[in-house]
């Protein structure tokens, strides 16, 4: 039962009261509003769109609204236009099947080829083609390799035998494509190892969880100096992204699962390597990055990539609009009349890095056109985007949803704005936020990693066969391939057979 309230016996005393009551009452409202936001993201999250699109007729009539509330431009709203970032879709036709697919003609003649008006042999003057797609189950086969064994009846100087083939495992039953698939099925297809041993049970294989690990480990330890080449390309980078997602990990002794994370750092050139810790301390990426110098560090807000350049005084950070508009966006249901502007004129920006990227066709192309553009359209764009921003953030609540919005992006300034000093610079980190994708859902079917040398062996290969999704390649061909060759390639050129550099072995 709740305390009852001693009234007041005085009219001083009856307005302290409700002083104190109304200011109560509006903490709790705050707090009712914090919760119910907090309620609302969580449930957008888990049963909602995905997509953060905003319909562009509402940005412009906000956009509009605000200028027209201006002394300064009364006639501003009739003048203003706000680019419709519109996605070209391609045109929908009949689906054609590769030229490089297996194909199997089959001519099928008419009952009769004897004219029947006159009786004559008809001539063939072309042919009516069609296609369609036939689907052959995946099958297993042993390779059975004999080797005759000489001896010579006479002399009897000893037993002649050819040399054993050598796998890329000594010893072991799998060959380099039965290896490839079993991590491409598990980083790319996301098929657990588990599920993988059901689909081989079908094939007539019968093969435990325990032996297919053992093969992903070896398959790991393999390809560990082709991912170390890798890691010094990306380094190599003048602009690096970077971003983290966690992963459980199971401790041993430890009933509950570890929350670990897999660190991704995308290079400038398309290959992206993955980098596994037990914590989200900024010592990891302090010592990931080590070799790491005269760059840009792209990343979000988190303060453990802090550290890299507080140490490192050739490298400066850039910071993600991406992540600055999804505070806004979330933040825009309870303050749709200072959120929607600034989506507005965040959608400008995106419309600028349209044009960029409509026009040109390379890298440095890119970066060109992106220097002169940024300079004279996005950088007007940011001014005004910096003028609301110190307009309203002493207007609101520091803990509700604008003003978190509001303290990220004027506390990250600095870093949004680098990319209009520099063409080479991205505006956002979806790139990164992409190659982990694959993680998101791959955890969704594996759910932990079993050990933390499981979680190092996971990084190297999203890494590895990542860049091949990148660099266009084949994620099966270049492991199956790169699987026989690893050993003999020799130790200064293994840059040879990284995704972005690999060919097909000739023989």
């Amino acid at each position: 039962m709740a305390q009852a309230i001693e009234l007041p016996t005085t009219l001083e005393a009856a307005h302290a009261l409700i002083a104190e009551l109304s200011e109560h009452v509006a903490e709790l409202r705050a707090d009712n509003a914090k919760l119910k936001h907090e309620l609302d993201q969580h449930a957008r999250r888990l049963f909602g769109k995905k997509s953060e699109k905003l319909d562009a007729a509402q940005l412009e009539l906000a956009y509009a609204a605000l200028n027209a509330a201006s002394a300064d431009e009364t006639d501003a709203a009739d003048e203003i236009e706000v680019p419709a970032h519109k996605r070209k879709r391609k045109g929908h036709g009949r689906t054609r099947f590769s030229e490089d697919l297996p194909r199997e003609r089959r001519v099928i003649e008419p009952d009769s080829t004897t004219c029947g008006c006159c009786g004559q042999a008809m001539a063939q003057i072309g042919e009516e083609t069609s296609e369609q797609l036939d689907y052959m189950p995946a099958t297993c086969r042993v390779i059975e390799t004999v080797r005759p064994k000489y001896a010579c009846g006479s002399c009897k100087d000893g037993v002649h035998v050819a040399l054993a083939p050598q796998g890329p495992i000594p010893k072991g039953k799998a060959t380099a494509a039965t290896l490839a698939h079993v991590a491409v099925a598990k980083y790319v297809d996301h098929l657990p190892l588990v599920r993988q041993t059901s689909i081989l049970r079908r094939a007539g294989v019968t093969l435990s969880k325990q032996t297919l690990g053992g093969w992903v480990r070896q398959v790991s330890d393999l390809v560990e100096r082709i991912e170390r080449a890798q890691w010094d390309s990306i380094l190599a980078s003048r602009v690096l992204r970077a971003d983290e997602t966690p992963v459980k990990v199971l401790v041993e002794g430890k009933k509950q699962a570890h929350r670990a994370y897999l660190w991704a750092y995308l290079g400038d050139r398309d290959e992206v390597a993955f980098d596994f810790s037990m914590g989200r301390k900024g010592e990891a990426p302090l010592a990931a990055l080590a070799t790491f110098t005269h760059g840009v560090l792209l990343a979000d807000g988190y303060a453990g990539y802090n550290e890299v350049v507080s140490q490192r005084p050739d490298v400066s950070r850039a910071g993600c609009w991406a992540h600055a508009r999804r505070y806004f966006f979330e933040a825009k249901k309870t303050a749709s009349s200072r959120a929607l502007p600034i989506l507005a004129l965040i959608r400008q920006l995106y419309a600028v890095e349209s044009e960029i990227q409509e026009a040109t066709t390379t890298p440095r192309q890119r970066a060109g056109l992106a220097s002169v553009l940024r300079a004279s359209k996005s950088r007007a764009i940011l001014d005004e985007i910096k003028a609301l921003l110190n307009r309203d953030v002493a207007r609101v609540l520091p803990k509700s949803p604008i003003g978190k919005a509001i303290g990220y992006a004027l506390g990250q300034w600095t870093e949004l704005t680098r990319f209009a000093e520099n063409g080479e610079i991205p505006i956002d980190n979806n790139a990164t936020e992409r190659a982990l994708r694959a993680v998101a859902v791959g955890r969704n079917n594996w759910t932990f990693c079993g050990s933390e040398a499981g979680g190092a062996w996971a990084a190297r290969l999203y890494g590895l066969l990542g860049t091949c999704r990148l660099q266009g390649k084949n994620p099966f061909a270049w492991l199956s391939d790169v699987l026989g060759r690893v050993r003999d390639h020799p130790p200064g050129r293994m840059d040879e057979l990284t995704p972005r550099l690999w060919t097909p072995a000739t023989t």
